[in-house]
């Protein structure tokens, strides 16, 4: 009985270390970008503002591949298509 109550506790431990990062990015993407985050960037980036949508959406993501490659370098090669 111990060992089944043991191995239970284990998966559940490997379940949360799996999941929980997906879906607390996925708590995270759902929110809308942050106002006062936009105001950083406009403050910090005067050219911001100039910047047509399309644009401002590039910088964007070429800021969250920044974070993707500090988080996990190889996630470029295990996401190849």
């Amino acid at each position: 009985m111990t060992a089944i109550i043991t191995l239970l506790l284990v998966a559940i431990v490997v379940s949360v270390g799996l999941f929980y990062p997906s879906w607390q990015r996925k708590q995270i993407l759902r929110k809308p970008f942050p106002e006062s985050w936009l105001d950083i960037v406009t403050r910090r980036l005067p050219f911001f503002d100039k910047l047509n949508p399309a644009e401002q959406m590039a910088e964007r993501i070429k800021t969250l591949e920044t974070i993707l490659d500090a988080e996990n370098p190889d996630w470029r090669d295990s996401h190849a298509t």
